[in-house]
């Protein structure tokens, strides 16, 4: 788990107009009463907020312009952590997890059937973190990433697809590692090189790096639940020699296939 600290977790209720600078990261759920707000981002994008319930990340070097009514209600999690930023590029914020950053979009809705349970779980994590002993840190910690989660699983994705994506798409279905990025790059109409930058852009690991991964995961899955053999593992995912399938398995899980077969198959 990526480390970071909450500093504080509180409500807000009063009604109120006021302009604010962000100086460190925080998370924000607006329930109610908002009546307009605009963010101003660090690098000069403007963008209004709407007045249905929704999460939003705040980064430092934003500035605030809000009013709320008598019917406020606005959480705020403020964090101590280097692992959020603004990516403008994009027009989102990226999360570093171990050596990777994720796109999280700045706002996501909240549908009002939902406000309830969020409302009910900021509850708990706010007096989690008043009563820090480490199983309570530790419960408050877990409720980040609970709405880090939702932000990813809610995530839009544009409607037209992005070359970065067709490549994954691509790789995805080449399970066999049949073409190579030259070849796939050719299809997608980009050379290799733009495209690789685009790719690590958008899913913060090179292409290639991505196929090999994902053709691992494949063969862990096929060890440990198919009744294939490690032969027909390794002709099944594209390699030409068992030797190679087996450097490849070992270099990702630190043992050779047909242990894996032993350790975890279940018979």
């Amino acid at each position: 788990m990526t480390p970071f600290t909450i500093t504080n977790i509180g409500v807000y209720r009063e009604q109120q107009i006021f302009r604010q600078r962000v100086d460190s990261p925080w998370i924000c759920f607006c329930a109610s009463g908002l009546i307009y707000s605009r963010v101003t981002l660090p690098d000069g994008y403007s963008m209004e907020e709407p007045q249905t319930p929704f999460f939003c990340f705040h980064i430092p070097g934003s500035s605030l312009d809000f009013a709320f009514s008598a019917h406020r209600e606005n959480w705020v999690i403020m964090l101590d952590t280097k692992n959020l930023r603004y990516e403008p590029a994009k027009r989102c914020v990226e999360w570093r997890e171990e050596d990777g950053w994720i796109a999280l979009p700045l706002l996501f809705p909240v549908q009002p059937e939902w406000v309830p349970y969020w409302q009910s779980e900021l509850r708990l994590m706010q007096a989690a973190q008043e009563s820090p002993v480490p199983r309570n840190l530790w419960r408050a910690r877990l409720g980040v990433l609970n709405i880090l989660r939702f932000a990813l699983d809610g995530r839009a994705e544009s409607l037209q697809e992005t070359p970065a994506a067709e490549l994954k798409r691509h790789l995805d279905e080449d399970e066999r590692g049949a073409r190579s990025l030259e070849e796939w790059a050719a299809i997608c109409g980009y050379s290799s090189d733009h495209l690789r930058v685009r790719f690590e852009r958008e899913y913060g690991m090179a292409p290639l790096a991505y196929r090999n991964q994902r053709r691992m995961a494949k063969a862990m899955q096929l060890v440990a639940s198919s009744r294939l053999t490690v032969q027909e593992i390794a002709a099944q995912l594209g390699f030409r020699h068992q030797s190679h399938f087996s450097a490849a398995f070992r270099d990702s899980f630190h043992c050779t296939p047909s242990e894996g077969v032993r350790r975890f198959r279940h018979p």
